[in-house]
């Protein structure tokens, strides 16, 4: 993890025009991908989640455009981003079988859907959760959704 960060920061380096402190706004996908390597493409869906995180912690209302970003921010984003990376096959199947209007968002009961499946899953069989010798589920409750919401809906959007 720290050498992803020094890798990142080396990055944000070469690509900063003012000695590392920030870059503009419309060098991100430039940065996020010699920070993903060849293996990846970044979209338009991937550099606009970065640049929504990003323009969110600065006050900023989208569209996102003409900011300087720093460094710090930055490089924190470019990690959430490879994950992203890393979890996307398995968050497109999330959607796949959540999403039930088709919008792209994970609204609140959808969500809870999701989680509660995603608890099941994990959780069963051979990897079921025993106190005192007896199988226990865990419910997901509409705090535990709410709390999840306001980590992770950046855009208030569900």
């Amino acid at each position: 993890l720290e050498n992803d960060k020094r890798e990142a920061e080396g990055f944000f380096n070469e690509i900063s025009t003012d000695d590392g402190k920030t870059i503009p706004s419309d060098k991100l996908a430039d940065l996020l991908q010699r920070a993903i390597g060849d293996d990846h493409t970044v979209n338009d869906d991937g550099k606009n989640m970065v640049l929504n995180h990003l323009g969110k912690k600065q006050g900023s209302e989208p569209p996102h455009e003409n900011l300087q970003l720093p460094k710090d921010d930055v490089v924190e984003a470019i990690g959430k981003y490879r994950y992203f990376l890393t979890h996307a096959d398995k968050i497109e199947r999330l959607f796949a079988e959540f999403d039930k209007n088709h919008n792209n968002i994970l609204e609140k009961a959808e969500l809870k859907k999701a989680m509660q499946a995603i608890e099941d899953r994990e959780h069963s069989g051979t990897n079921a959760r025993v106190v005192f010798g007896m199988e226990t589920r865990v419910r997901v409750t509409d705090e535990d959704v709410d709390y999840i919401m306001e980590l992770c809906d950046e855009s208030g959007d569900g």
